[in-house]
């Protein structure tokens, strides 16, 4: 994206025909790209501001480092041993368990708790040491200053034993808090790691503090724990013993009832529970067995008994039905009256009465074990009514019983367990153990901590740079002034014709012109020449070539250009005139005979004819000039006049070149009527000083009608230097190209240094 210059960055309200008039972006060869090159560039031009910032910024930061008491820290580690029974474990485990993280947490507050900084403080006696001791505030100034006229308020009563031990606290209390600001106390990452962290503004001081904050937590750990176990041990102790006689006289009462009450065993209702159960299932099984003889009697109840059973029964039914089956084969070969039809009929009657008598002997014997079965019922049946009535009885007087076991029980748990923890503790003895060990003590530091120089000046370069581009870069936006062809021809939409060099050594200030003739082969001569076959294509076809040459504003050296053309084109063999307009700023002229030349004003005041005011002298200048000898009553009514495009038609005809040299555009308009007499206008415009704004009006004042647009005095080096993208970006770098003639002979026969010879 093409932007404009940050050179020519508007910052003020322009009226709606200058922005209506404004050129916009292009690309191509007026167009800009804003990119790295232009980056450079742009801190190419502001090099020294950014080199002040940086070196102002680094000097402040170095004497603030010199004027800072240096601050020395020292840092102790140490570890919060984890409750994981498994050490490998916890050291592979990712995250703790959520007990070892209540537990360094824990630790942390005590670290940093009032109470263990207390300690310290009292250990090192700190209460004596300047750094934190409360330091006497010295009156002001004005209290030093009033104090000699006021009187001194009256001195204090001796105070009594309840306010100074309140000064003294109160003197603790302020140590210590001084002493919590000088320690810092975090953990390391997620670990079970703490640091304590020991400021002072001395390094051994602030080793002794953080290895006394790890010892005395550690101290007050071990001591601690002692104490809780010699109060457990004798709490223990005396518990033990009472427990024992309670649990003496609560056996003693277990014993008692059990004698009054006729308990044999420990628990009655057991046994009677175990008695009765045993019973109950004899009475279940009797029941059954006599429901089985009384069903098996049944089956014998029958008319010939077919349901009954046995073994005697089943051979001699198997015989029946063998006699049955011969008799029917019999009685279909033989007949009803054959002799073994009636034998077969004999054995089967025969086998008919045993098993009927067969079959009244199993039924009897049947109902006889049935009767003894429903006797053994009913006897065990009252058993278990009579046992069942006993343990009710028993049951009734079990309760009490079974709160004097529960008593004893319960004390005797206890007993056993309080005497176990008493023979552990007083086995240990003296192995006192606490869960932080120190992993790293706190050394004496080498270096301050605070401040770092070299982090505090390198953060200071870095605070710096960024500083120092943002005021180049509102340096830049802040710049409006003229600096390069390319913000000419973008801006004012004319191009730029030359660049002319500023003169170091001018001949005399009112004649640089000079320069032409005396250094031909200067920058400044080539630039003026360059100038003048810049505006040849201006010129007309017949007469002279008239070039109205002015300014924005004043001061830009318009009069030197002036000069300076109507020299270069009389250097080439023109016949020039230099025609001074500019009536309302008087710049005597000094010439060969200014008796035998008269003032301008004369002639447009048509009191004179033009030969009495060319002024024409060779010794002076190589061009004529026409110019004013006093100062103008009336210059914008002599501009105005008609005699002034009879002036210039006059020059047309009698000179090769006419250059007029018109008053500054803003002041004035004279510039405007002089630029419709001539052919071309010529916009001057100062390096480094005129504003584009001011340009911008100037352009737009003469209409556009504008040939070009000439940077005067411009520092060729410092144009170099910015990195602009203008011809003379390069003309810098070739500075001997405009040499003088004997300045390259000197240069040749000057002896030079060559490699070899330097070596040897």
């Amino acid at each position: 994206m093409n932007v404009p210059s940050r050179d020519l960055v508007e910052r003020e309200p322009w009226p709606r025909q200058l922005l209506a008039a404004e050129p916009a972006p292009q690309a191509g060869p007026q167009g800009k790209q804003f990119g790295f090159t232009e980056l450079v560039r742009m801190l190419r031009r502001r090099k020294l501001l950014i080199i002040l910032t940086i070196g102002g910024v680094l000097a402040a930061t170095f004497v603030m480092l010199k004027m800072m008491e240096p601050i020395y820290s020292s840092t102790a580690v140490v570890m919060v041993e984890s409750e994981t029974p498994d050490a490998a474990a916890a050291v592979k485990a990712v995250t703790l368990a959520p007990n070892d993280e209540l537990r360094i947490a824990t630790k942390m507050e005590l670290l940093q708790s009032r109470a263990l900084a207390r300690k310290v403080a009292d250990k090192l006696g700190l209460e004596r040491d300047p750094e934190f001791a409360t330091k006497p505030r010295a009156p002001g100034p004005v209290a030093r200053i009033l104090g000699q006229f006021i009187s001194s308020e009256p001195q204090a009563g001796p105070q009594t034993p309840a306010q100074k031990e309140a000064a003294e606290v109160a003197e603790i209390e302020a140590v210590t808090g001084r002493l919590i600001n000088h320690v810092t106390v975090e953990r390391v990452a997620k670990s079970n790691l703490i640091r304590v962290v020991a400021s002072s503004n001395d390094p051994d001081k602030a080793a002794l503090i953080a290895n006394s904050y790890v010892d005395t937590h550690i101290a007050s750990q071990l001591a601690g724990e002692r104490e809780g176990r010699e109060k457990e041990l004798a709490q223990l102790t005396g518990r033990v013993a009472a427990l024992r006689e309670d649990l003496r006289y609560a056996d003693s009462a277990v014993a008692r009832y059990r004698e009054a009450n006729g308990f044999i065993t420990a628990r009655p209702d057991g046994l009677n529970q175990a008695q009765m159960a045993q019973l109950s299932g004899a009475l279940a099984q009797a029941r059954a067995q006599r429901a089985q003889s009384g069903s098996r009697a049944g089956l014998y109840s029958g008319s010939r008994g077919d349901s009954a059973t046995s073994a005697l029964l089943n051979d001699l039914r198997g015989q029946q039905a063998t006699l049955d089956k011969r008799l029917a084969e019999l009685s279909v070969l033989y007949g009803p009256n054959h002799p073994d039809v009636r034998n077969a009929k004999a054995q089967v009657t025969a086998i008919d009465a045993r098993i009927s008598e067969e079959i009244r002997r199993v039924g009897t014997g049947l109902l006889n074990e049935a009767s003894a079965s429903q006797a053994e019922e009913g006897q065990l049946a009252r058993d278990v009514r009579a046992l069942k009535a006993q343990s009710f009885q028993e049951i009734a007087a079990t309760p009490a019983l079974l709160d004097l076991e529960r008593d004893a029980e319960t004390g005797q748990t206890l007993y056993v367990s309080l005497l176990s923890r008493l023979k552990d503790i007083s086995g240990k003895g003296d192995d006192s153990h606490v869960d932080t060990s120190i992993v790293s003590r706190a050394p004496v530091p080498v270096e301050p901590s605070h401040p770092a120089p070299k982090q505090t000046l390198a953060a200071a370069f870095v605070g710096s740079l960024a500083l120092a581009f943002i005021l180049a870069i509102i340096a830049e936006t802040r710049d409006n002034r003229m600096r390069t062809a390319e913000q000419v021809e973008r801006w004012l939409s004319v191009p730029a014709l030359s660049l002319v060099p500023e003169v170091r050594n001018p001949p005399e200030s009112d004649r640089l012109y000079d320069v032409l003739s005396l250094q031909p082969r200067s920058a400044f001569s080539e630039a003026v020449r360059t100038l003048l076959v810049e505006l040849q294509p201006e010129a007309p076809v017949t007469g002279g070539h008239v070039v109205m040459v002015t300014s924005p504003l004043g001061g830009e050296g318009k009069r030197t250009i002036a000069t300076s053309l109507a020299a270069a084109a009389a250097g080439a063999g023109r016949n020039a005139v230099m025609v001074d307009l500019d009536l309302r700023k008087f710049d005597k002229v000094h010439h060969a005979d200014p008796a035998g030349v008269e003032d301008i004003q004369a002639y447009l005041m048509a009191r004179v004819e033009l030969d009495q005011v060319i002024a024409f002298d060779e010794a002076f200048a190589p061009f004529a000039i026409i110019t004013a000898l006093g100062p103008a009553r009336d210059p914008g009514s002599l501009i105005a006049s008609p005699r002034l495009a009879l002036l210039i038609a006059q020059l047309r005809e009698r000179f090769d070149f006419v250059v007029l040299n018109a008053p500054p555009v803003l002041p004035v308009r004279d510039a405007k009527i002089i630029a419709k007499l001539a052919d071309s206008t010529l916009l001057i415009l100062r390096w480094g000083a005129t504003s584009f704004q001011a340009a911008r009006i100037a352009v737009t004042i003469l209409e556009g009608k504008v040939a070009g647009a000439v940077l005067n005095r411009v520092d060729y080096r410092r144009h170099k230097n910015h990195g602009n993208a203008d011809p003379i970006h390069h003309m810098a770098r070739l500075d001997h190209y405009y040499r003088e003639a004997h300045e390259i002979e000197e240069a040749e026969h000057r002896p030079r240094l060559r490699l070899g010879s330097w070596k040897q």
